[in-house]
C-alpha cells in the first residue's frame, strides 16, 4: 500500500485520471486527487519536507495540463521549471504525465530532475503495475 499523490486537470465529463486512481483505490493505496487547483497541489508539495515520513506521499503523479490547461506548451513548460522546485523537495519519486505536445521537450528536464515520464494517453493498468513496483507492492 502507498500514499500516492495525484495532480491532473478536470474533464467535461470524466476527469482524465478516474480510471487510474479507481484502480490504485482497488489496489488498496491513499490517494490524494487534486483536480484544477493549483494552490492545493502547491501546498501538498511544499508541505511534504515537514510531514513525518511515515505519513508522507510514497509517489507523486503529476500531468503537465494542471495548471492553465488549454494553454500554450511555452507556458505549460514555464509552469514546469517552477513545480520541479516544489516536486524535488518531497523526496519521493515522481511520475510526469506528459501531454503528447509536451512530452519531447519535456523529457530532458525531466530526466534532469531525476523523476520519470509516462506519455499520455497511457495505459492505466500499465501504470498501476509501474506504480505498484515503485512503492513496493507484488
Amino acid at each position: 500500500m502507498g500514499r500516492i499523490l495525484i495532480g491532473g486537470p478536470h474533464g467535461k465529463v470524466k476527469d482524465r485520471h478516474d480510471d487510474l486512481a479507481i484502480k490504485l483505490l482497488q489496489e488498496n493505496h491513499i490517494i490524494t486527487y487534486i483536480k484544477n487547483d493549483q494552490g492545493s497541489m502547491f501546498w501538498e508539495l511544499a508541505k511534504t519536507p515537514l510531514v513525518p515520513w511515515e505519513r508522507r506521499y510514497n509517489l507523486v503523479l503529476y500531468d503537465t495540463d494542471l495548471f492553465y490547461p488549454g494553454t500554450s506548451a511555452e507556458k505549460k513548460m514555464e509552469w514546469f521549471e517552477i513545480e520541479k522546485v516544489y516536486l524535488t523537495k518531497t523526496k519521493v519519486p515522481v511520475i510526469i504525465l506528459a501531454e503528447t505536445e509536451l512530452a519531447a521537450r519535456l523529457r530532458p528536464l525531466v530526466e534532469k530532475a531525476d523523476f520519470m515520464q509516462i506519455d499520455q494517453p497511457y495505459q492505466s493498468d500499465d501504470l498501476v503495475r509501474k506504480i505498484n513496483e515503485i512503492v513496493g507492492v507484488k
